[in-house]
């Protein structure tokens, strides 16, 4: 009797939707905390998707600055190894600095404090080291017989001037000046066209039998190693130093 009247109250409906409430809200809390992780998760895999994509595009803009710095220093006329390792040099130093720096802690007291300002004296003084990298790497000036092996590259030729022409009716109006031997014997040539003639005056008549220097780009054109001249400081006249030829206007075409 007490047993049907316990079973037929509502005290066991109560507790066994309590119950069933229960389980339902924690397998809610359970969806809803799987549901916020997963949004988490892919918020952050999409952030550091971006984050790495930036830092890809950022580590090649880094070795393209570093790359044309490289050849900014090889245009200078000095090789492309010196180059590179003077722009390691730099790297290397800036690198050494910022890394002591991170090492010593802002609290470590006058000796920590002295030493970061030793690095910062380096990192200033870095550019010097540069400098006198860049000083000591300068190639030496080239001898016209030379030319021939360093074809491609940016250099300084002197010489003797042992021949000049000025072909105002061939194609370009070119002005040639022939290093080493008269033409067709020259082993080096340095040509100035007919657009950039006005810059250089008539070389063909000043620059004869005289030491002249040259800087460029060497060029080989029909065997011959030469270079073309646009600026009046890629050449520098070193003074007189001989006989100078000139070869005829019927001699040899396009001369």
């Amino acid at each position: 009797m007490a047993y049907e009247q316990l079973r037929n109250s509502a005290l066991p409906r109560a507790v066994s939707d309590v119950v069933g409430d229960v389980g339902d809200l924690l397998q809610k809390e359970i969806r809803l905390s799987r549901a916020e992780i997963s949004s988490k998760l892919l918020a952050k895999l999409r952030a550091g998707a971006w984050m790495t994509a930036a830092a890809v595009l950022g580590l090649g803009a880094l070795l393209l600055v570093i790359e044309a710095a490289v050849f900014a220093i090889t245009a200078f006329g000095i090789p492309p190894y010196w180059s590179c390792l003077i722009v390691a040099a730099v790297l290397g130093v800036a690198a050494a600095v910022f890394a002591a720096m991170g090492w010593v802690p802002a609290n470590a007291g006058p000796r920590g404090k002295g030493t970061a300002k030793r690095m910062r004296g380096l990192f200033v003084i870095s550019p010097l080291i540069a400098v006198l990298a860049w000083t000591t790497a300068r190639a030496d000036p080239l001898a016209p017989v030379d030319a021939a092996g360093h074809v491609g590259q940016v250099a300084t030729v002197c010489g003797l001037v042992a021949s000049t022409k000025y072909a105002p009716q061939s194609f370009g109006a070119p002005t040639f000046l022939d290093f080493g031997s008269a033409y067709p014997n020259a082993v080096f040539t340095a040509l100035i066209l007919g657009g950039d003639r006005a810059k250089f005056g008539a070389p063909e008549k000043t620059l004869g039998g005289k030491q002249v220097c040259v800087t460029g780009q060497i060029r080989l054109y029909s065997g011959t190693p030469q270079v073309i001249l646009t600026q009046p400081d890629q050449l520098n006249e070193k003074g007189s130093a001989g006989r100078v030829g000139r070869v005829p206007d019927d001699g040899v075409a396009g001369r």
